[in-house]
């Protein structure tokens, strides 16, 4: 399973979560989700309220190969780095 997902802050579109692709090692033995987050808003240093947010999020099931011993992500992020602010 996995996850996709939007975020809303005052009904503008603040922030993605989606999946890029799926790939297959070509032995057939690793499967890797490739995800891509980005941000939209502004970084903001007062505390954000539950109550300016909405979600939309789509959950999926992947059919996995037999073959299939390992599974990987990769991702990358766009838009600024808040994870310092409070």
């Amino acid at each position: 399973f996995y996850t996709t997902g939007r975020t809303y802050k005052h009904g503008q579109l603040d922030s993605d979560y989606i999946l890029m692709g799926i790939s297959v090692s070509a032995d057939g033995k690793t499967l890797c989700y490739g995800f891509q987050s980005t941000f939209y808003g502004i970084c903001q240093g007062i505390e954000q309220q539950m109550e300016w947010y909405s979600f939309n999020t789509e959950t999926f099931v992947a059919v996995i190969p037999r073959s299939v011993e390992k599974i990987t992500s990769t991702s990358c992020h766009k838009g600024p780095d808040c994870s310092e602010i409070p």
